[in-house]
């Protein structure tokens, strides 16, 4: 209970922030013969800002933890069908993370001071038939081409009940944690779900198979 109440205290830092990229100031003007000007030079700041990025990770730090984030897509919009369920996969952040507090640590299965990948996908999942259908797609593995493999962390992520009683529609947001990986290193991911299944839990739809690419 502990260690998921300090998880739930922390889920707004572990969350996607996707916060954007960019960011130049912008300078304000009465002129109207500026504002092209001063336009242009906040997009080739915000550009260039982005590039830097690529190298220099943004950093946030609150309650113990530290994420150093090198890629977010906002705009992923991965779709799919298999059997009755529909399913969008369509933001992910790839960032590393250490934690200051044993507890937190704990709950990510790492230790106090180690640094490891944090991979986190939001998704929808909705079925389409009023019959009964289950599909877990909270319990979907992951596998990076750094070669680690694992599933999502469930203190942190959050639960998408996988009985789908009629035409019902979850979202969320899955938190997967490679002790053993760089987020820098991580130019891949594979996301791998079981084959839904109806009442009698015989599959109903294929495996869904997921690649994506990180640049």
């Amino acid at each position: 209970m502990k260690k998921k109440l300090l998880a739930l205290s922390l889920i707004a830092v572990m969350s996607l922030s996707f916060t954007a990229c960019g960011g130049g100031n912008t300078n304000s003007s009465s002129k109207a013969d500026t504002k092209a000007e001063t336009e242009a030079t906040t997009a080739a700041a915000e550009a260039a800002t982005e590039a830097t990025n690529e190298n220099e990770p943004k950093v946030e730090k609150s309650d113990g933890i530290t994420k150093e984030i090198y890629y977010t897509n906002k705009e992923l919009d991965i779709k799919g069908t298999t059997g009755t369920i529909n399913y969008t996969i369509d933001q992910i952040q790839v960032s590393n993370v250490t934690f200051d507090n044993d507890d937190i640590a704990s709950a990510a299965e790492m230790k106090k001071g180690d640094k490891g990948a944090l991979v986190a996908i939001h998704m929808t999942v909705e079925n389409t038939s009023d019959d009964t259908t289950y599909f877990y797609a909270d319990q979907a593995n992951m596998v990076t081409d750094t070669k680690e493999k694992t599933t999502p962390n469930v203190w942190f992520s959050d639960s998408m009940d996988g009985e789908y009683n009629g035409k019902i529609k979850n979202e969320g947001t899955l938190m997967y944690f490679f002790k053993n990986s760089d987020a820098k290193d991580i130019k891949s991911v594979k996301y791998t779900a079981d084959a839904p299944s109806n009442e009698n839990f015989e599959p109903n739809g294929n495996e869904v198979v997921e690649e994506i690419s990180l640049q």
